[in-house]
């Protein structure tokens, strides 16, 4: 990523990352060279996930937040719809959906239980990128049980099921 400040006016900034669940994280220092860029290389990502980065500039008052961009990371391959980790399993209720998705189009996380009744939904934006993590132990309780978690985009579905033990 690169931002630009005007030239000859040093600039020192701390660039922040963020995905579509997580908070604001520092990932480095940066200071301005002589053309007013500020340049970040972040290796610390993973294919088909959209990140959101800004800088949080120094001043006498204290910490700026400035040049919020979001960056999608190319997928490797063909992406298909697909539930790539759903665990663990069992659970007590800890557990993680790791997806992926053909593109950025609406999709959907539904959870229901044995007796069909959904206890869970969650429409999915362009936030979370053709790749996502969903921690569904933070968005919903589950009693005991045998779930199935359902993700569908575009009129396809794919289906995992998990149980969760207390």
């Amino acid at each position: 990523m690169r931002w630009l400040a005007p030239a000859g006016l040093p600039v020192q900034a701390v660039a922040y990352r963020r995905d579509a669940v997580s908070d604001w994280i520092a990932i480095g220092s940066l200071e301005s060279d002589v053309t007013g860029a500020l340049v970040l290389v972040d290796t610390d990502v993973e294919p088909g996930f959209r990140y959101r980065y800004r800088l949080g500039i120094d001043t006498s008052e204290g910490e700026l937040p400035a040049g919020e961009i979001a960056v999608d990371v190319p997928e490797l391959g063909p992406a298909r719809l697909a539930i790539e980790r759903l665990g663990p399993n069992p659970s007590r209720g800890d557990l993680q959906l790791a997806f992926r998705r053909p593109d950025l189009a609406p999709a959907r996380v539904e959870v229901v239980d044995l007796g069909g009744r959904r206890v869970f939904r969650r429409d999915l934006g362009e936030d979370f990128g053709v790749r996502g993590v969903l921690d569904l132990g933070r968005e919903v309780r589950l009693a005991p049980g045998l779930y199935v978690v359902r993700l569908t985009q575009s009129g396809r579905a794919v289906n995992g099921k998990v149980v969760v033990l207390r």
